[in-house]
């Protein structure tokens, strides 16, 4: 029998929008556990809390409101890789950024290298 293996368990950041539903949805498809805020202070509050292979944050939030989160994400969890989704106009840094018109296949691949090359526990 081959060993069981834990999903990977994401926080995903967004904006209430049906972009962030599909997101959500496509990520859960692929096999994540995702939880899940459109609030921000919701999101710190969780990833502090809990423990998240990755963090994936919406391109719908503004850039200063995004650089803040990622700012305060990276303090809590320096070794918990975020994955900040673009609309290509620039903005903050992340460990990995993907751009929103790429398409699922890119994110999901972008998020699994992430968590593959990251330091962070096995959740």
């Amino acid at each position: 029998m081959l060993p069981y293996k834990m999903p990977l368990r994401l926080l995903s950041i967004g904006v209430a929008s049906d972009i962030f539903s599909t997101r959500n949805a496509v990520l859960r498809q692929a096999g994540f556990l995702v939880d899940s805020t459109t609030d921000l202070g919701e999101a710190v509050r969780l990833f502090r809390n809990a423990d998240f292979n990755s963090a994936v944050i919406c391109h719908l939030i503004p850039t200063r409101q995004k650089e803040q989160l990622i700012r305060q994400l990276k303090e809590l969890k320096p070794l918990t890789p975020i994955v900040s989704v673009t609309d290509g106009t620039g903005g903050p840094g992340a460990d990995v950024e993907v751009f929103n018109l790429d398409g699922p296949e890119v994110l999901l691949s972008s998020l699994h290298q992430a968590i593959d090359s990251s330091d962070s526990p096995r959740v």
